[in-house]
């Protein structure tokens, strides 16, 4: 017989166990388990194909509500449920105005329900140790992810085979298969986080689970370059890495730091002025697709977007062929909301969620500025600048970023806690 201690340490650690698989369970889902199982149709396709994992997060928060018997709702609940409601209300102004069918609405929402992955995070997210487990089941999943991305990127560029299920969605592999490409989209959300996560498991000095830091960082920053190859990507996640060194160290300025950021600097300069230059010439360039496609839709959307200054044309896209879809994507069907950071927000969601999604930047550098521990507020100003850099180009309320911002929420929400813990218990 147990005593009732064994059992109630027993019922912990079982406890405790479920909790981690919760988390587990939503981090490999965002990817469709690495797009290694085959699944259908209506979760499978294009990487941005959010309705899987929008599904697995009102799961995991149910389960996780069922088995701790609460819900921490942390600094951004304001925010998050003000966006439901909007989302609800625009639902309906679809519905009437663009004689939507309900269900197609209600469908289209579904990868919305990953913010509740935010209540069921923060749940679990109640001390150091947890968010330790937190940071090395990220790093795990992306040593996982990152190698099947560059195996996949490999064969595809050597035998035009796809042994990973998602559909090619980039126009060059698209329609040049005899041609070495790149995939666009599938490491646009979950990976642009986690390479900050690596980074700072490695800023914070303790050798024990550095090698899987330092091996998770250095896929990411592989799968950044080779897999999704975009200029600006690449661009802000060596601004944000070099933010987050030059605060970690900011107390620590020794030989070491300062030849350290000198060769850090000089690598930034030889990757970034090369992007710089290109994305340059891509502006000045109107010849060239990717540029007359994203300054075509912001004239566009401009011209006509003051009809739905309070709702924004919606987030559902209608059939090819329709009247509506030319109308929203444009006369040759080329302009897409996700092209065009804050544009794409305003056109699809309107004024009101452009404010909110300001707002929500805004509230990380607050909350960040907040943080007392020197490695955690680098890390909250690193998720920051990341988002902030790609304010014009890379909205977080596009499908395949949606995670980026239950992360970012998350991450920055917990550091800032902490602070506040640690100054009312000192």
């Amino acid at each position: 017989m147990l005593s009732d201690n064994q059992l109630y340490e027993q019922n912990n650690k079982l406890f405790g166990k479920t909790k981690l698989f919760i988390i587990a369970l939503f981090l490999v889902a965002d990817s469709r388990f690495f797009y290694l199982l085959p699944l259908p149709d209506i979760f499978g396709g294009v990487a941005s194909n959010k309705t899987f994992i929008g599904l697995v997060s009102l799961i995991c928060f149910i389960w996780m509500a069922l088995v701790t018997k609460k819900i921490n709702v942390g600094k951004y609940v304001n925010l998050i449920l003000f966006l439901y409601v909007f989302l609800f209300c625009q639902a309906f102004f679809e519905k009437y105005r663009f004689q939507y069918s309900t269900s197609s609405i209600l469908f289209n929402l579904i990868p919305f329900l990953l913010f509740l992955m935010y209540f069921t995070i923060n749940t679990f997210l109640d001390d150091k140790k947890s968010f330790k487990l937190f940071c090395l089941l990220c790093e795990w999943t992306t040593i996982f992810l990152s190698i099947c991305l560059l195996l996949q990127l490999l064969v595809y560029n050597k035998m035009h085979f796809l042994f990973l299920n998602f559909t090619l969605s980039d126009w060059y592999t698209k329609y040049h298969v005899t041609a070495s490409g790149r995939f666009a989209g599938v490491s646009e959300g979950y990976i642009r986080i986690a390479v900050l996560i690596s980074f700072f498991n490695i800023l914070n000095g303790s050798r024990k689970g550095k090698g899987i830091a330092i091996s998770s960082f250095l896929l990411a920053i592989s799968d950044i370059i080779f897999v999704d190859q975009s200029r600006v990507y690449i661009i802000q996640t060596v601004i944000s890495l070099f933010f987050m060194y030059l605060i970690a160290k900011k107390n620590k300025i020794n030989v070491n730091v300062i030849l350290t950021i000198i060769i850090f600097a000089m690598l930034a300069t030889v990757i970034l002025i090369p992007k710089f230059n290109s994305i340059i010439d891509t502006l000045n360039n109107s010849s060239d697709g990717s540029n007359y496609a994203r300054i075509g839709a912001i004239y566009y959307y401009l011209s006509f977007i003051g009809n739905y200054l309070f709702t924004g044309l919606g987030e559902y896209i209608p059939d090819e062929g329709t009247s509506q879809y030319y109308f929203i994507k444009g006369g040759q069907g080329i302009y897409n909301f996700d092209d065009i950071g804050i544009f794409g927000v305003l056109a699809s969601m309107g004024i009101l969620i452009l404010i909110w999604y300001l707002l929500v930047i805004i509230k990380n550098f607050r909350l960040s500025f907040l943080i007392k521990d020197r490695n955690e507020k680098a890390l909250a100003f690193g998720l920051s600048i990341m988002m902030l850099t790609g304010i014009f180009t890379a909205s977080y309320l596009d499908r395949e970023r949606l995670i980026s911002l239950v992360l970012t929420m998350t991450i920055i929400n917990f550091c800032a806690r902490e602070s506040n813990l640690n100054i009312h218990h000192g």
